[in-house]
C-alpha cells in the first residue's frame, strides 16, 4: 500500500511540477494554486506523450486507486474525489461563480476562481422550496477555488456559498460548529441539510435527533486546493415530526469525540402562525397572521420616492404596522413584510439599511427605544436628522445624494442628550445600491453604476 501511496505523491505532484526543474517547492506551491488549471494539464500531457499514450492510462489509472488506498491509510471515508482529475464545470456554472464575485459588495468579494471551478458530485434530495410534492430532485455539486484559500460551492438547484481556508473563531456559534458549515431547509423542523467539513481531525459526520436516533452521514471528500468534504441528507419520514426531529449534524473524529457541532431549532407547535386574507384601510388586500388587530393598524411612512435625475414623482414608498392580538406586531411595506416583537429582537439599537427600485434608494430602520434620532452622514459631509415613529425609519435619499462621492457613510443612533449610542457604516462603492442614467458593464450578464 505505501507503494501505491507514493506512485499518489508522485501523481498530484506531476500535475503542478516543473517539467524543466522540478526541485522548486516554491515553484511547485505557486502552481498548485495557479488560475491556469488546463494549461497546467496540458504541460503535463505533453511530457507523458513523449513516453507513449499508454502512459497516461496507466497514471490515471493509478491516480484513481490510490485515491481510495489513501481515504484508508488516512482513516477517511472511501469517497475520495481528486479536485485536479474532475470534470470541468459547465459554462453557465463558471459564470455564476463570476457573477457572484463582480456582484458582491465592496470588501465581500469571495474571489472565487471560475475557471476552475469542478463537478464534484450528482445527488436526489429534497428541496421543498421548488417542489411542493416532497419528491427527490438531482442536485449536482459544483465546487471552485478562491484566491488565497478557501472554496466556493454550488449545489444547484438549491443553495450555495463559500468558505474562508480556516474556520472562523470569532463568535461563539462559529467556536462550536468548529470546522462544520451547514444549511437547513424546512419550515418548523429541518426536512434537508447540506454543507461541508474541513480535512482535519473530523473522521465522520453524523445526524442526531430529538429521540436520540444517530445516523451516520455519507461524505465525499475532495483534495486539495478544496481540503473538504461536502454532504447532502435528507431526513427520513420516520422524523419528520417534533417529538423526534433533527436537532444537529456533529462532526467526530477517531475516538468519537466531537470537533464541530450544528444545532437546529424546533419551532414551537403553533408555529408558522396561521394567515388570512384581510384588508387595509387603503384598500389593500394581503394575508396577514390570524390575531393582527386592524383595528389599530397605523400607517406610519407615506410617499413618493424622486425619479433618478429629475424632479418627478415615481415610485410609491409605504409602511403599515399592525398590532398582533397576543402581542407583537407586523409591518408591510413595499419592500416587505415580518412579524415580531414589538421591539426589534436584535442585539444593536439601530438596524438599518439601504433598499432600492429602479428608481429610488430609501433608507428603511427599526430602533429601540433608547433611540431618540438618527443622523445620516453622507461622503461630501452633509447631514440628516430623522426621527423613528414608533421604532421604524423610512427615508427618500434624495438625489442630490445619490451620485458617487455624496453618498451615504454611516448612521448614528443618538439618545435623548444627543449622544451617540450605536453607529452602522455604509459601503458608498456598492453601487448596486444607486440608480444612473448610464451603467458599466461587468460582464457576466451584469451591469452596475459608477
Amino acid at each position: 500500500m505505501t507503494d501505491t501511496v507514493d506512485l499518489l505523491i508522485q501523481a498530484r505532484f506531476n500535475a503542478v511540477a516543473n517539467m524543466e526543474d522540478d526541485r522548486d517547492w516554491n515553484d511547485v506551491r505557486a502552481r498548485a494554486r495557479q488560475k491556469d488549471v488546463p494549461s497546467a494539464r496540458a504541460l503535463r500531457r505533453t511530457a507523458f506523450a513523449r513516453r507513449g499514450p499508454a502512459r497516461v492510462a496507466v497514471v490515471v489509472a493509478v491516480v484513481v486507486l490510490a485515491a481510495v488506498v489513501t481515504a484508508v491509510a488516512f482513516g477517511w471515508p472511501r469517497t475520495l474525489i481528486d479536485f485536479f482529475s474532475s470534470a470541468p464545470a459547465p459554462a453557465k456554472v463558471k459564470n455564476w461563480f463570476a457573477f457572484d464575485n463582480v456582484s458582491s459588495p465592496p470588501g465581500m468579494n469571495p474571489q472565487a476562481i471560475p475557471g476552475q471551478a469542478r463537478k464534484i458530485m450528482r445527488l436526489r434530495f429534497l428541496d421543498e422550496s421548488r417542489d411542493q410534492s416532497n419528491r427527490l430532485i438531482w442536485h449536482t455539486l459544483y465546487v471552485a477555488p478562491r484566491k488565497g484559500g478557501g472554496f466556493c460551492e454550488l449545489w444547484t438547484e438549491a443553495d450555495g456559498g463559500c468558505a474562508p481556508a480556516k474556520s472562523p473563531r470569532t463568535t461563539s456559534e462559529s467556536r462550536v460548529a468548529g470546522p462544520l458549515g451547514v444549511s437547513w431547509f424546512g419550515s418548523d423542523y429541518p426536512r434537508v441539510v447540506d454543507g461541508f467539513v474541513r480535512v482535519g481531525a473530523t473522521q465522520t459526520i453524523e445526524a442526531r435527533f430529538a429521540n436520540r436516533a444517530k445516523v451516520k452521514i455519507s461524505v465525499t471528500w475532495v483534495s486539495a486546493p478544496i481540503n473538504a468534504g461536502f454532504f447532502a441528507y435528507t431526513i427520513p419520514a420516520t422524523h419528520l415530526q417534533r417529538a423526534d426531529a433533527l436537532r444537529s449534524v456533529v462532526a467526530l473524529d477517531a475516538n468519537g469525540n466531537i470537533t464541530g457541532r450544528e444545532s437546529f431549532p424546533v419551532m414551537p407547535t403553533n408555529w408558522p402562525p396561521k394567515e388570512v386574507e384581510q384588508t387595509l384601510p387603503d384598500g389593500t388586500r394581503l394575508l396577514l397572521q390570524k390575531d393582527a388587530d386592524l383595528a389599530k393598524v397605523r400607517e406610519m411612512f407615506r410617499f413618493r420616492a424622486l425619479t433618478d435625475g429629475s424632479n418627478v414623482y415615481g415610485t410609491h414608498v409605504f409602511l403599515w404596522v399592525i398590532p398582533l392580538t397576543h402581542g407583537g406586531e407586523c409591518y408591510i411595506d413595499n419592500q416587505g413584510e415580518g412579524c415580531g416583537p414589538s421591539v426589534p429582537v436584535f442585539g444593536a439599537r439601530l438596524y438599518g439599511g439601504l433598499a432600492n427600485g429602479k428608481d429610488h434608494v430609501v433608507f428603511f430602520a427599526q430602533t429601540k427605544p433608547a433611540v431618540a434620532t438618527v443622523e445620516l452622514r453622507y461622503q461630501n459631509g452633509s447631514t440628516e436628522r430623522l426621527t423613528p415613529i414608533h421604532g421604524y425609519l423610512v427615508h427618500r435619499i434624495t438625489n442630490a445624494h445619490l451620485p458617487l462621492g455624496t453618498r451615504l457613510v454611516t448612521a448614528i443612533a443618538l439618545d435623548r442628550s444627543g449622544r451617540a449610542i450605536v453607529r452602522q457604516t455604509f459601503q458608498p462603492q456598492d453601487s448596486f445600491r444607486y440608480p444612473c442614467k448610464k451603467s458599466i458593464n461587468l460582464g457576466h450578464g451584469l451591469k452596475k453604476c459608477p
